[in-house]
């Protein structure tokens, strides 16, 4: 079981600190070949963690701490020790509480792009995180929004051809939402009381399912904008993200 924690409308959110940690660990890894650019896979060197630490801080990195830095170490050491090889990109063995005894075991270059897939999988996964997935019910959705144009409207037509799963683009005018379809017509709207979670904005959609509806099943105060007896109202599934996220 994994649990993660994700940071959403705080001063700094999850998004933040990831972008915080890749910039910090980028540095590190420059500062480590920059220190010692001749050295071999296979081959160590001592490596003086306040030190490091310092020249981080002193590079705009103010986040930079020896205990951070050593965790961020640890996660490049990690990195490659579930393929063929079994060997993570360093070996590392702490000597006291200031230094670090640091095995190369992966060329430089083959140590930063393996460090830069890991945290490419990773920012993906927290987008995936962030996301909200919900699925309308008809009392979300606007249910007389094609009953209002007569049988002949466009509109019934561009519905009909729409299948479950696919895109819609949404909008939010006035703060309520709407849906069109992928030739940009507009084919559905949501309820005046539904809104966004708080927070969060829409930003994808697609066709959760099609549903029939028609006069006799409208309460009897909308019927009098009804001009078709039977029309079919789309239900999304929206996707939502963290406002400016």
């Amino acid at each position: 079981m994994l649990t993660a924690f994700v940071h959403v409308g705080v001063a700094r959110t999850s998004r933040t600190r990831a972008e915080e940690a890749a910039a910090l660990e980028t540095a590190l890894i420059d500062a480590l070949r920059e220190a010692a650019p001749d050295l071999q896979v296979g081959e160590a060197s001592t490596l003086h963690l306040r030190r490091v630490t310092q020249r981080l801080q002193d590079a705009g990195h103010a986040q930079a701490l020896p205990e951070r830095v050593w965790r961020l170490l640890r996660g490049i050491a990690g990195d490659g020790r579930g393929d063929g090889a079994g060997k993570g990109s360093l070996g590392l063995r702490r000597q006291d509480r200031e230094t670090v005894r640091v095995t190369l075991q992966r060329g430089w270059s083959d140590l930063a792009e393996t460090a830069q897939r890991r945290r490419s999988g990773a920012q993906r996964l927290l987008d995936h995180l962030q996301h909200r997935y919900q699925r309308l019910s008809m009392r979300n959705v606007d249910l007389g929004f094609a009953g209002r144009q007569a049988a002949g409207h466009p509109l019934h037509k561009a519905i009909a051809a729409l299948s479950p799963g696919d895109a819609l683009t949404p909008h939010w005018p006035d703060g309520r939402g709407e849906l069109f379809n992928q030739a940009g017509q507009r084919v559905g709207r949501l309820a005046k009381g539904f809104k966004p979670p708080e927070g969060m904005r829409c930003h994808a959609a697609k066709v959760l399912a099609v549903v029939t509806w028609g006069r006799e099943l409208s309460d009897p105060e909308y019927q009098a904008g009804v001009k078709c007896d039977a029309w079919q109202v789309v239900v999304p599934e929206l996707t939502f993200a963290p406002d400016g996220g």
